[in-house]
């Protein structure tokens, strides 16, 4: 992603394409040779094999950077595979020499042909990556797994769960509990596109106008009182789902300058919920946060966090449509009476009467301590079962 970011950048720039590509190819190689090979020595016979060597292009960037002749095999695409059945095939050999006799469980390549199995797909949806993975049903063995980046589906499974990710679960069902939505319509796409389709419950009354809220950056944490503030008006609330390799390449395609990685996704997120169509989207200007420590006398987020609003509506100005981008100064560190003049203002600009955003405030901040008391429950709950020899993640 970063480097996509980076390609993109200089193409902007007017780089020409076998510039990038060229410096992609360099930086595969400066990537590898710094983090793989790192200080130990490089040899002269030189051997570059795996699907990586398909590509000339870097092939040719390692004998340019390390000036030597580097050799790629036939079949070098398994050349990986071959080695690990060779190694097997020594340790075979020297336990039979040991024991006399040693088992496999290979059923050998002639039995290939005529062994019964069947292949399904599907897409894993644990992390950003949503790989596409294999899974090979045999008789009598196992289900194997292949195309996921990760091991998740060729480790053995254990029923334990560790308490660092029972943390993370339970974090995820308060945010969405405390910000008074259902757990099983957020966070999902498709969900969130019926839940905009929905008919009014009562006939021939208006439908109500949705407000979308990015799933990024400080929305994570303070998504029970922004939620629940415009519920108590009369509004609902939309999410923008997962982040995901489309949100990522929207947020990718849509900065107008180069910040940090987190704030590039939070403009897919904003692109996604434009693409649903929402009324609004909410992007308060978080001016101060509230200090949660005696010795920290302020609290700010980062400038870019700051004037998220403002960017987004330099940069999407002309995809907006019929959305618009809902802003107002939040002062949340600086006493009761500014934050809630923040929420009156805010009121003000969704035409709501004083007496229901004054109610609707009540019940938000009421969500935001509760929200924040539970999660601090649970960590003393996890803290009193650990050992203090036991990691948690």
């Amino acid at each position: 992603v970063f480097m996509e970011s980076d390609l993109l950048s200089y193409q902007q720039q007017g780089a020409r394409t076998e510039e990038l590509v060229a410096g992609l190819s360099y930086s595969i190689v400066a990537n590898y040779l710094n983090r793989v090979v790192g200080r130990r020595k490089i040899g002269d016979n030189i051997c570059f094999q795996g699907g990586t060597a398909f590509n000339k292009a870097v092939w040719s960037a390692f004998e340019r950077v390390t000036g030597k002749q580097i050799m790629v095999p036939d079949h070098h695409e398994v050349t990986g595979a071959i080695g690990a059945a060779s190694i097997v095939a020594e340790r075979m050999k020297s336990d039979r020499r040991q024991s006399g006799r040693v088992e496999s469980k290979f059923r050998g390549f002639e039995n290939l042909i005529s062994v019964n199995y069947q292949v399904e797909t599907f897409t894993c949806e644990h992390c950003p990556n949503h790989c596409e993975v294999k899974k090979v049903k045999l008789e009598g063995s196992e289900p194997l797994y292949y195309g996921s980046r990760c091991d998740r589906y060729n480790l053995k499974k254990t029923s334990v769960k560790t308490r660092g990710a029972e943390s993370f679960d339970y974090r995820e069902k308060m945010l969405l509990k405390f910000a008074g939505l259902d757990e099983s319509m957020q966070l999902t796409p498709k969900a969130c596109k019926t839940a905009l389709r929905r008919e009014p419950s009562v006939p021939g009354s208006p439908r109500k106008c949705t407000i979308g809220i990015p799933m990024a950056l400080i929305y994570w944490e303070l998504l029970p009182l922004f939620s629940q503030f415009l519920k108590a008006l009369g509004f609902e609330v939309v999410l923008s789902g997962r982040t995901n390799k489309r949100i990522i390449r929207m947020g990718v395609e849509s900065v107008t300058t180069q910040p940090c990685f987190p704030l590039k996704v939070a403009y897919g997120h904003i692109a996604e919920l434009i693409d649903r169509g929402v009324d609004y989207i909410f992007l308060p200007s978080i001016v101060s946060m509230t200090a949660h420590y005696p010795q920290n006398e302020h609290n700010q987020l980062c400038p870019y966090v700051q004037s998220l609003a403002y960017q987004a509506k330099a940069a999407f100005a002309d995809k907006l449509g019929q959305t618009k981008i809902l802003s107002v100064p939040v002062r949340l560190g600086e006493g009761q009476k500014l934050l809630r003049k923040s929420f009156y203002q805010l009121g003000k600009r969704l035409n709501s009467l004083n007496a229901v955003v004054r109610r609707a405030v009540d019940k938000a901040l009421a969500a935001q301590e509760g929200f924040d008391m539970a999660l601090k429950e649970k960590g003393r709950e996890i803290l009193s079962r650990t050992r203090p020899d036991q990691r948690l993640f």
